[in-house]
């Protein structure tokens, strides 16, 4: 949302005469200034939004503006408007805004009045920049030039190729788009930027794609900010933070019910191409998304978006409202509808229109999916890209033209000042009038210099005085430090290749030329170790010692100690154990806290803020094969806490006696609470109990944090004097002669109350002192209090549950077995942080997968049990299945989860194919070389070195040397070879095909049919389109029994075997003839040639304007003519004599069907006062089109009308309006243009 002052948005209430501003820097330099004068009262707007019928997520928005510019004299044709940059802004009269600057109409700071006492200026202009554009698509010149341009999103549509190292992060990938694309960068700091993306996005994408990609990681979308900085929009739904409130709608369209994302799915699928849908939530309203960057960690993509849109509702709508310049992409907002219901939502799209109205949008599908793919609707306007986009610079020349663009650009500061009491100020210098109102604050003080973009909540940049500087982004020439500390660090050439690359994230070096990898084992050695380990296995798998955590809590969700809650990691390829050569990255949710430890490969979950979390582990090996494990927890609640005992009895009224004995001690972990109430009478009722102090005073002790409103709960002394903080039960009563005694209440966190002392501070403290005394005031000496204890000590950590498996892994022998034969698994538990552990009987689940997401139930407890054990056989495991997983319950069912834990079942190599074994030894293909195994040879190459590759007798071979290719037959990706022709069959609608090449041959010479599509038809082929020797072709309708042939250069029409028509180029060589042939046709013999057609007209006849406005009079039955026809350019019109002219009516010269386009402006006198309006042929009303118009306030309103009439020769044409309600309304045609669309004889020959 676009921020402004107060005064901005409360004269927005009442006016809207908002005024466009531009200044268009042309390629040469030139600058062109255009005011409100200067643009059409229509076609100039700014369009902000995804574009897209559904939830945009993952889309890289592009904003893009339009201008309609006067020409009517054709002065703007002299420029060249491509490649142009369009700063555009808005001024806004404000009548009491005072500013310490000296401004221009526009806005624009000419001087400070800073330090000058004698001055008093003002400017009463607000302004809102809107950015900077580029015009990449042709201008469109006429009596106004309309000129389009687009954001800095435009230079991301370009072919991605990057020469980042990958697997590289998230946020590295967007700053390394940004930085080949030119595109300055506002952070590549972002929800979920640490993210690793594992290999390099293919060069079918563009960059654009790729940036958008990278949005969806992050939940949310990117787009290029007003101040011209791509940004990544993570989507939030907390209207504290601000929203537009709507409320003002011409027109408003919304759902009958809220839209609730219930659920996010994709689809994967394995090397058969057999998909999988993966849903993260629920069925219901699901959005489905795709993200190639991302492949192999579907399921984590899907918890992260998750966690941000399940769940949130909002309405969808669509509206035309006032002229409201504030709205941006994304944007929160409240609308109100007609009926004063108030809806919550958020903004897609938005089309600003000055001098007209604003439409916004929630684009949301309203059925069950709603696909995120995107492409952008102007980017087939892209036609001159690449001629305009400037040499590639480097990054710190980009930062130094984006200064230079800011400093020229933006307006002035505000100043507030802060006077300390030593006689210091603190200076605070900001982008509104008022501080409050601002976003860009610069604060200075006597020791350091902040810069905020939160309008003063934070200041994430500035310096010290002292030298320390806080940037973002550092552009500089060169650094000489003493040491540098950094996330990463990336040296290139000047062609952009990495010469070197350091990592802390991943805690990887890379040095170009061979991509060394530094900190592992040699290259040479951990290939040699490939082709030794990896051919007694089929794939690499991950075992986690522990899957699933459930975490006790009490019945309100809280946990005194979190429990060890961890799992340890081990890698596999094969048999053989790869754990301590992998790299590692993780991913967790939003409300786990955890911690990674590198050398022992253990991930610590340390708190959990949710009802349930969860850590995606991912592993590396050799940067080419990953795999993702996750762990989970979630809180085990228990059931209700029973009451503590209460505290022991009061002592006797009157003079202080001995305190009561203490009640019996609560159970570790719970927390007292001491409710205090007062009343006018001894034995009150709930309505005469109070929290203000009265003549008697009730106490009592519980667990319940809020205080009872049942006077029997508690015990009623009188009371006189102060008030005391709340605390445990005190003891009071009135002393001797009369003197009132007062009771006094402390608190403090040791039993003798000298730690944490404090009469008013009860929060977080163990205990609670009291003493009577007949002194108003509470003492400050705690030996004077009897001190109890209200919160009983830290409880110990509560039971975890856990399985223990007899294996850690299963293998699949050659003959399909797996060993061993059988497993156990068997159930404990473990109480606090003991290291001893009990057998526990639940219900056990044993299930099987064959892909990691679908499992298939085995074994399901009928009754509860302490271990199962199961042979294989009994099991009836899968012979494709890869693992096996037991979970484990509470006892008594299977509702309640409690422990996971899963068991890989690997494939030893003799029971795989050889297919499977050639991709184990090439790595997919991708390791070139000779391999043995067993009797066979495996031979894997780019290229290969040798003379001839052939058979025994040399029949067939291919002969390197020569590049000869030798074969009789051949089936070559389904196209039959052999030595007459070349050609495939295929099968559409069960209808056959034959695609077929030959040669000339002798028997049909010249007419050999070289290449055809054929039919087949009664059990033969028959040809559709061929192409003959000679040159000549054929095209065959089997349906009108009818071919087109084509022969040195006559196209001929055949039907029946009859030459029906022909098309040549004339005997001059100047144009194309049409022959009409068929004997028996009428008009046999003719031709039609191109000249005949040049006179043809069709289009654009007449325009007219500068007409004289009028009003209607209050005579309802009086229609008046409009001016229409008043200034035109005819002579410039190709109009061929169909239109004549009179000052309020045009005369048509040739029979035919016009088109009037008429582009009104009403004003009405009086709110939403009509009149009608229509055309009148030969003084005739057009009834069909007459039409009500009308402005819904004291100003113009302007609409475009068409009509299509057909006209007969000398016809008269004008246009005339009339009243309604008896109230004149202003008219003005501001311009009419006249088409024909048809006329008699416009054929003839």
């Amino acid at each position: 949302m676009i921020k402004v002052s107060e005064d901005f948005k409360n004269r927005m209430q009442d006016y809207t005469d908002f005024k466009e501003r531009a200044e268009i820097t042309l390629l040469d330099g030139t600058i062109l200034e255009f005011n409100e004068d200067d643009f059409t009262l229509s076609n100039n707007n700014i369009s902000d939004g995804a574009g897209v019928n559904s939830i945009p997520l993952g889309v890289a928005v592009g904003r893009s503006v339009q201008l309609e510019l006067m020409n009517d004299d054709d002065h703007l044709r002299k420029y060249n408007f491509i490649g142009a940059k369009i700063r555009l802004y808005l001024t806004f009269y404000l009548e009491n805004e005072e500013k310490n600057v000296i401004a221009d109409k526009e806005g624009d700071a000419l001087a400070t009045t800073e330090g000058l006492d004698k001055i008093i200026a003002s400017s009463p202009y607000s302004k809102i920049e809107y950015g900077l554009f580029t015009v990449i698509s042709p201008e469109t010149y006429g009596t106004t030039v309309i000129i389009t341009g687009y954001d800095d999103m435009y230079k991301a549509n370009q072919a991605y190729d990057s020469k980042l190292i990958f697997p590289a992060t998230a946020g590295e990938v967007l700053r390394d788009c940004c930085s080949n694309c030119g595109i300055s960068l506002k952070t590549s700091e972002f929800k979920n930027s640490n993210v690793q993306i594992p290999t390099k996005p293919s060069t079918e994408y563009t960059y654009r794609q790729v940036i958008g990609y990278i949005a969806m990681i992050a939940a949310g979308n990117a787009r290029i900010n007003r101040s011209g900085y791509l940004e990544v929009l993570t989507y939030t739904f907390d209207y504290s933070n601000g929203y537009n409130s709507l409320t003002e709608w011409i027109n408003l369209k919304t759902d009958t019910d809220d839209i609730v994302i219930t659920g996010i799915s994709t689809e994967i699928a394995d090397e058969d191409n057999n998909k999988t849908t993966l849903l993260e939530g629920d069925k219901g309203y699901v959005l489905f998304i795709e993200n190639s960057l991302m492949a192999g960690s579907e399921k984590t993509l899907l918890s992260l978006i998750g966690e941000v849109l399940i769940g949130i509702a909002f309405r969808k709508f669509e509206g035309d409202y006032i002229a409201y310049p504030l709205a941006e992409f994304m944007d929160l907002a409240k609308i109100t509808d007609l009926n004063g219901n108030v809806y919550n939502t958020f903004i897609t799209d938005v089309n600003f229109v000055f001098f007209g109205q604003t439409t916004i949008k929630n684009s949301a599908e309203s059925g069950i999916r709603a696909a995120s793919s995107y492409q952008s609707p102007y980017q087939k306007a892209i036609i001159e890209a690449g001629k305009i986009v400037e040499n590639e610079k480097t990054e710190r020349q980009t930062a130094i033209e984006k200064l230079k663009k800011a400093l020229e650009n933006a307006g002035g500061m505000y100043s507030t000042y802060e006077e300390l009491p030593d006689g210091g100020v603190v200076t605070y210098i900001h982008d509104k009038k008022e501080l409050k109102d601002s976003r860009n604050v610069i604060k200075i003080t006597s020791e350091a210099v902040g810069v905020s973009n939160d309008g003063g909540k934070t200041y994430p940049y500035g310096f010290v005085l002292t030298g320390e500087l806080i940037a973002k982004l550092l552009y500089v020439e060169g650094i000489n430090a003493d040491y540098i500390n950094t996330g990463a660090i990336t040296i290139k050439d000047r062609e952009g290749n990495i010469i070197f690359s350091v990592n802390m994230d991943t805690k990887k070096i890379y040095i170009s030329g061979d991509s060394v990898q530094i900190g592992g084992k040699a290259l040479s050695d951990k290939l040699e170790e490939i082709e030794n380990s990896v051919t007694s296995s089929k794939n690499m798998s991950m075992q986690l010692s522990n899957e699933y955590q459930a975490i006790p809590v009490d019945s309100e969700g809280k946990y005194e100690e979190f429990p060890d809650a961890s799992t340890q990691i081990t890698v596999f390829y094969g048999d053989t154990d790869i754990t301590n050569d992998c790299s590692y990255s993780n991913v967790k949710s939003d409300y786990v806290q955890g911690n990674w430890d590198s050398s022992s490969h253990i991930y610590t979950i340390t708190g959990l803020s949710a009802n349930s979390g969860w850590v995606d582990i991912k592993a590396t090996y050799l940067n080419s094969l990953s795999l993702t494990r996750r762990f989970s927890v979630a809180k085990l609640y228990a059931g209700q806490k029973g009451m503590q005992g209460l505290q022991g009895e009061k002592g006797e009224q009157g003079i202080p006696g001995k305190d009561g004995t203490n009640g019996t001690s609560g159970a570790d972990g719970k927390t007292s609470y001491f409710h205090i109430k007062y009343s006018p009478v001894e034995n009150p009722t709930s309505a005469q109990m109070t929290e203000i102090p009265n003549t008697y005073i009730g106490t009592y002790v519980d667990f319940t944090e809020t205080d009872s409103t049942d006077p029997n709960k508690y015990t009623w002394s009188r009371f006189q004097g102060a008030q005391g903080e709340k605390g445990e039960q005190g003891i009071a009563g009135v002393g001797e002669d009369g003197k009132t005694s007062y009771l006094h209440i402390a608190y403090a966190n040791s039993s003798d109350g000298k730690t944490g002392f404090s009469v008013s501070d009860s929060a977080n403290k163990a205990y609670i002192g009291q003493y009577t005394d007949f002194e108003k005031n509470d003492s400050a000496d705690p030996s004077k209090y009897s001190w109890s204890k209200i919160k009983g000590d830290d409880g110990t950590a509560g039971r975890t549950y856990f399985i223990e498996a007899s294996v850690n892994m299963l293998k699949r022998t050659k003959d399909n077995t797996v060993t061993p034969s059988s497993i156990t698994f068997s159930a404990y538990y473990r109480d606090g942080n003991s290291t001893s552990r009990t057998a526990y009987s639940g219900r056990f689940i044993i299930e099987e997968t064959s892909n990691g997401s679908n499992w298939k139930t085995l074994y399901t407890s009928s009754s509860n049990e302490s271990s199962i054990t199961r042979t294989i056989q009994q099991l009836s495991v899968s012979d494709n299945a890869t693992s096996v997983r037991c979970k484990l319950y509470a006892a008594g069912g299977t509702s309640q989860l409690i422990d996971m834990q899963s068991i890989s079942i690997l494939v030893d190599i003799d029971n795989l194919t050889q297919e499977q074994v050639f991709n184990i030894l090439t790595n997919n293909g991708t390791a070139k070389g000779i391999y043995k195994e067993g009797e066979n040879l495996y031979v894997n190459a780019n290229y290969l070195v040798t003379g001839i590759l052939a058979d025994k007798s040399k029949n067939n071979y291919w002969d390197l040397d020569k590049g000869e290719l030798v074969t009789k037959l051949a089936q070559i990706g389904g196209w039959n070879v052999n030595e007459n022709a070349i050609y495939k069959d295929v099968t559409i609608d069960s209808d056959s095909y034959r695609v077929y090449f030959q040669p000339p041959n002798t028997n049909s010479g010249k007419n050999t049919w070289v290449f055809s599509i054929q039919k087949k038809i009664n059990n033969s082929y028959q040809g559709l389109a061929v192409i003959r020797a000679d040159g000549s072709i054929l095209s065959y309708s089997e349906e009108f029994n009818a071919r087109i042939e084509m022969r040195h250069g006559v196209l001929s029409f055949i039907k029946d075997g009859v030459e029906r028509g022909k098309i040549s180029i004339s005997s001059d060589g100047s144009e194309f003839v049409i022959y009409l042939t068929d004997p028996n046709a009428e008009g046999a013999g003719q031709e039609l040639s191109a000249r005949s057609l040049k006179e043809c007209h069709a289009g654009l006849v007449s325009r007219y304007w500068s007409n004289a406005s009028i009003g209607t009079g209050t005579d309802n039955d009086k229609w008046t003519v409009v001016p229409a026809f008043s200034t035109t350019n005819d002579d410039n019109i190709k109009k061929s004599g169909f239109i004549s002219r009179g000052n309020t009516q045009v005369i048509i010269q040739k029979r035919g069907v016009y088109q009037f386009v008429v582009r009104l402006a009403v004003k009405s006198s009086r709110a939403n006062k009509r009149c009608n309006f229509a055309p009148f042929v030969n003084g005739e009303r057009y009834s069909s089109y007459t039409d009500t118009a009308y402005s819904p306030v004291d100003a113009w309103y302007t609409s475009l009308k068409t009509y299509t009439l057909e006209l007969e020769k000398n016809d008269r044409v004008d246009f005339r309006a009339a009243p309604v309600e008896s109230i004149s309304v202003s008219l003005q045609i501001y311009d009419v243009n006249i088409f024909v669309l048809d006329y008699e004889n416009k054929y003839q020959i």
